[in-house]
């Protein structure tokens, strides 16, 4: 008879994959306990089939990247910056990370990842406010950090800034494609920028230019750029007393 022929096997699988998500009401407080089907996914147009939907404590690793350019020693801000820095790194929780980078017209990392939270309050404790701003520059340092293969699996990207940019070799451009590549969340508070916009604007609700250019606000525009399809926000806030407030509302996000 003729031998026998091996058996002819078929394998099939199916690829899961987790997705981060936060979940705000209208009023942008955070939505807990969320049930499946309360759940659509897309992928290209298409609705996706949704598996289990849970609440996790996941390590973090995160960017501050903190302005000290010149403006910054206007009024109270650098002080208040520091303190919501400080505050934000003692908010994450054990297991977590965080990264602190200055920007002005030079960029510094304050020491590195896994730092204590107080190594780290008292490099932030001796930053000084001084010329320039480099915030794209900036940007794209700490998406090359976040992107790390050392990093957690879950990571974020958090701005405290004054103003626009005024002395970065980048351009907006390539700011947001660096932050595109990193995959992460990007957060913005921005410090006496103006009134916040009202949903579905790409700029503040005070969009007069002269009452803007009196007051000393900036465009917000390339913030939202860089927060904006993240998964992240950008906030104005025009007290800059409020960074403490706006740092734990993220890292209680997060």
């Amino acid at each position: 008879s003729p031998a026998a022929q091996p058996a002819i096997r078929f394998r099939s699988g199916v690829d899961v994959v987790r997705l981060s998500v936060t979940a705000r009401d209208a009023g942008g407080q955070l939505v807990h306990d969320l049930k499946p089907e309360e759940f659509e996914v897309y992928e290209d147009g298409v609705r996706q089939e949704t598996g289990p939907v849970g609440h996790h404590e996941t390590p973090i690793s995160v960017v501050l990247l903190l302005d000290r350019s010149g403006s910054m020693m206007q009024g109270d801000k650098i002080m208040h910056a520091k303190d919501g820095a400080i505050n934000f790194v003692n908010a994450l929780k054990p297991g977590d990370e965080a990264l602190v980078i200055a920007f002005s017209d030079s960029i510094d990392a304050l020491g590195r990842f896994g730092l204590d939270a107080k190594t780290i309050a008292r490099a932030v404790k001796r930053v000084d406010a001084e010329a320039g701003t480099r915030l794209y520059d900036a940007v794209i340092e700490g998406a090359r950090a976040i992107a790390d293969s050392g990093r957690k699996e879950k990571r974020a990207i958090v701005i405290l800034s004054d103003g626009a940019d005024t002395a970065s070799v980048a351009g907006l451009d390539e700011a947001v494609e660096a932050v595109r590549v990193a995959e992460a969340p990007v957060y913005a508070i921005a410090i006496e920028y103006g009134a916040p916009r009202a949903p579905g604007r790409s700029r503040t609700t005070t969009d007069d230019p002269l009452w803007r250019q009196l007051r000393g606000y900036s465009d917000l525009d390339p913030l939202h750029r860089l927060t904006d399809g993240t998964g992240g926000w950008t906030y104005p806030i025009e007290a800059s007393k409020r960074c403490t407030e706006i740092c734990i509302r993220i890292a209680d996000e997060l």
